[in-house]
């Protein structure tokens, strides 16, 4: 778009699905080995990484107040991650 500019943040492998955080704070993304992964926004640094899934990630999606971050997989499981305080 006109005016509009972007930043590159470079992943290891294809991001098959993202979301972002409900304070637009946080992006998640995730991966067709199964990892995923968190990154700040303002500053592209990434902040966690999560590992469990045995295939892709295939659905992400922040629950409304930002606290679990839901991720279902190509391995037939679904998985509630929680922030470590």
């Amino acid at each position: 778009a006109e005016g509009a500019s972007s930043r590159i943040l470079e992943v290891e492998a294809p991001a098959w699905r993202l979301a972002i955080h409900p304070a637009g704070s946080l992006l998640a993304w995730g991966d067709g080995k199964g990892v995923i992964r968190i990154a700040e926004i303002a500053t592209l640094k990434r902040v966690a990484e999560c590992s469990g899934h045995t295939a892709a990630v295939t659905g992400l999606e922040f629950d409304a107040m930002g606290k679990r971050l839901f991720s279902c997989s190509q391995d037939q499981t679904v998985r509630v991650w929680e922030r470590k305080p």
